[in-house]
Formats: C-alpha cells, sequence, structure tokens
C-alpha cells in the first residue's frame, strides 16, 4: 500500500519535510487530510486508488530545479515509479511537473512556490491501480481514472488549488478561523460545474410499493436523474444512482469510472416517450437492441426489486432559503434550535431547514464521507439551485449532490408534509397515504 512505503520515505528523506501546518491546511472539497508524524496525504473515499503525498524542501543551498531533481527520483524508488527518475521536467510559470511513462502514469509529480523564502512544496499523486514494467511503462491492474479524462484533469485541479491556498494563506498571515469563517456553501457552490447539473430527477417506485417514502423502516428511495443532451453526445444520460461527486465525476463520461463501480451503477439513457414531454419519459440500456421501458424494469444493481418511473421531483429555486422543519419529531424541534434538545436526538429522516442557510439533518449521504454517510445527525450551510445541492457540514467537509422535493397530495408549495431527497436519502414526516398529517 502507498501508505506504508510514504511514512517509511519521508522518515528518510534528509533535508524534506511536510512543514506540517495544519493551520493553513483546508482540503479541496470532497477530499480528506490525513497526518502522520512527518506526513501529510490527501484521500478520498471515492477515489480508493488514488493518494496524495505533500512535501516540503526548503533547502538553501539548492536550486529550486536541483530540489524538483532530488523529489522526482526519491519518488521513483519509493513509491515503485522508476521511469519518473528519467521523465523528463516540464516547467512553466507556476512550477514544475513530471509524469511516469506508460498508457496510464503511476506517478504525476508537481511542485510549486513554498512560503518560506526559496522552499518549494512538492504534491506526488500515486495511483495505486497501476503497476510500472520495465518496458511498457505504467499498465493498469484495473479500472482506472483515465489520464486524459475529465476526473484526472479534476484531480489535478484539485492538488494545484490546494498547494496555492496553502501558500496564499501562509503569505497573508490572515488567522486560519477567518479563513475558515470566510468559507461558505453560497460560495461552494459556484465550483460545482454547471454542466454536471441534472435537468430532472424522477421518483422510481417499486412494484411492491415499498421504499423510505413509505415505510420508516425502509432507508433509501430509487431515483433517477435525468442530464440534458448536448449537442456533442450522442445519447442522453440518465443514472439510477445519487451517490457521486459531480465536481469530480463527469455524468456523460462513456467508461466505467469508480463511482460506477462502488454504486454498480449503470448508465441508461433516456426520452420524451413519442417526443411529447406530457407523456413522461422512457428509459432503455446502452444497448442499441435493448427495448425502451418505462415500467417493471430491474435495476443492474438490484435484481430482486422490479421498479417502474414514477413522478418527478420539483427542483428547488436557486438559493433559495426555507423554514422547515421535517420529521415525526417536528414538535420539539424548536429545542434544537434553541439548544433545549440535543442534536443526537434529531432522528435519522429528519432535518431542518432555516432561513439564514443553516441546516440540521439525521444522516447526510455522500461518496466523499468516510463510510458513505455521516455516523450521526450533523448540522451546516446548504445550497439549492435547482436538483443541485451543495452542503458545508460544521466540520469542513463539503458535499456536492442531488436533490428534490415531491409535494404532499396536492400542496403547491414545500411544507413539512413534503418530501425531500437528498443524494438518494429520504427525510420526510411519513405523511404519504396516512391520514395523521392532514
Amino acid at each position: 500500500m502507498f501508505m506504508k512505503p510514504l511514512i517509511a520515505l519521508a522518515g528518510a528523506m534528509l533535508g524534506l519535510s511536510v512543514s506540517i501546518a495544519a493551520a493553513q491546511d483546508i482540503p479541496p472539497p470532497g477530499w480528506s487530510i490525513r497526518y502522520s508524524s512527518n506526513s501529510l496525504y490527501l484521500t478520498r473515499p471515492d477515489l480508493p486508488d488514488i493518494r496524495v503525498a505533500v512535501v516540503s524542501d526548503v533547502r538553501s543551498e539548492l536550486t529550486q530545479e536541483e530540489k524538483f531533481e532530488f523529489i522526482k527520483i526519491f519518488f521513483a524508488e519509493r513509491a515503485d515509479c522508476p521511469s519518473l527518475a528519467e521523465a523528463e521536467t516540464q516547467k512553466s510559470f507556476s512550477g514544475y511537473s513530471a509524469i511516469s511513462a506508460g498508457a496510464s502514469a503511476r506517478c504525476n509529480l508537481i511542485s510549486m512556490g513554498h512560503w518560506q523564502e526559496g522552499g518549494l512544496q512538492s504534491a506526488m499523486m500515486l495511483n495505486e491501480a497501476v503497476e510500472e514494467n520495465k518496458i511498457l511503462g505504467g499498465v493498469p491492474t484495473r479500472g482506472v481514472v483515465s489520464d486524459r479524462g475529465y476526473t484526472a484533469k479534476a484531480i489535478h485541479q484539485d492538488i494545484v488549488e490546494f498547494l496555492m491556498t496553502r501558500y496564499q494563506i501562509a503569505e497573508s498571515k490572515t488567522p486560519i478561523e477567518q479563513v475558515r469563517a470566510e468559507i461558505t456553501a453560497d460560495g461552494l457552490a459556484r465550483l460545482y460545474p454547471p454542466q454536471h447539473k441534472p435537468a430532472h430527477l424522477v421518483r422510481l417506485r417499486a412494484d411492491n410499493g415499498l421504499d423510505a417514502i413509505t415505510h420508516a423502516r425502509l432507508t433509501g428511495a430509487h431515483a433517477l436523474l435525468l442530464f440534458p443532451k448536448r449537442e456533442e453526445d450522442s445519447r442522453i444520460s440518465a443514472f439510477p444512482c445519487m451517490q457521486w461527486d459531480p465536481a469530480l465525476f463527469d455524468p456523460y463520461d462513456t467508461t466505467r469510472t469508480p463511482w460506477h463501480k462502488d454504486n454498480d451503477c449503470e448508465r441508461y439513457v433516456w426520452r420524451w416517450k413519442g417526443s411529447d414531454r406530457a407523456k413522461g419519459i422512457e428509459i432503455r440500456t446502452l444497448s442499441t437492441k435493448a427495448k425502451w421501458t418505462s415500467a417493471h424494469f430491474t435495476l443492474e444493481n438490484d435484481e430482486k426489486k422490479k421498479l417502474s418511473i414514477g413522478e418527478f421531483y420539483k427542483p428547488f429555486e436557486t438559493g433559495q432559503r426555507l423554514d422547515l422543519k421535517i420529521g415525526t419529531t417536528r414538535s420539539t424541534m424548536d429545542q434544537l434550535l434553541d439548544g433545549g434538545r440535543p442534536l443526537s436526538t434529531l432522528e435519522p429522516y429528519e432535518l431542518i431547514l432555516q432561513p439564514d442557510g443553516r441546516f440540521m439533518a439525521g444522516t447526510v449521504l455522500s461518496s466523499t464521507l468516510e463510510g458513505g454517510r455521516t455516523s450521526g445527525p450533523v448540522q451546516g450551510q446548504y445550497h439549492f439551485d435547482g436538483h443541485a445541492v451543495t452542503l458545508l457540514l460544521d466540520s469542513g467537509q463539503v458535499v456536492y449532490g442531488f436533490g428534490g422535493w415531491l409535494p404532499f397530495e396536492n400542496e403547491g408549495t414545500m411544507s413539512y408534509r413534503s418530501v425531500i431527497n437528498i443524494n438518494g436519502w429520504i427525510y420526510t414526516a411519513y405523511c404519504e397515504g396516512r391520514g395523521l398529517c392532514r
């Protein structure tokens, strides 16, 4: 594994250090920072094969280029990337970079300026799904993130911005508490790729009528994300899974990227029946021989459950602020807001949305969280934009995802009797089909 050789690596490095400055380390959205006694790592649960190590070299007797060449050789030995040592060093205005050889790169090294004069901070991105061959260079051993695809570019951009942010915070001498206080869900929402926002979210109804919307003992509910057609696409994407990060993955990608496999998420195509929106939609698999259907189909990841296309979730207004309490303990939720009731008592399916942009939730699902969800109730900030959702947890973790709401019976506006779906988790008072909410 990557961690063990790099821990030994960092401990053996003479003149190199992590420059652990936890006070100036704010991870990119979706990433987590881990420290050892002398190392800094960036990891993501939804990219189990990608590891990033960050080190600094502040030796005054070496030039920047000499520092970079030393780091190249060091990582080439310790991270099993022998071709990295001979890789051409690319120079740019911002720093240096080098990539190991092969159809798929095992190692990608980038370096930029350091807040200590003459120093160099470097990030080594390792893809553990690639092994180096003496002749062929990097060879995939299992499904990998394409070196030229959207996700690889997004990872690279995240790491570059991380290094730049560390430098800027240190140079400005701004207290880290102030920096964190200035980060908002509204600001983070501007980083949500607009081309990755779904056009529609559709409820998938189980033929037996059982899901988390109707029954308190069940968790989750199937839904279908529908993305708009683009001129460059021959097919219109539809996905029956919501737990993936739209800032990192491309819904139009035709390859089976990690989030496809982790969620066992098949890609479908969709269309309006008879080109008439009033008739609803129908879907089929990617096979051109497959039949179009809207009822009694089976998802690849749930062979025991037959599903039918149901109603459309309603989108949120852009920047919408709500004063809403959803859940069966609604009568005592004011005590949560004034501190008279601990947050830990919030039920998993309960949600409080406040008009100041704050929220409390019994559970939040996200592929970027360890275990795919929070370990209990959390609070933070929210931003809605159609079916795009951005959450900033008070822990500092950022969740980009999807959502929508279903009205209770014929209600035209959202109320405590509505159902809200965020990333496949249902927040509800279980009003559907019952008289208790009337």
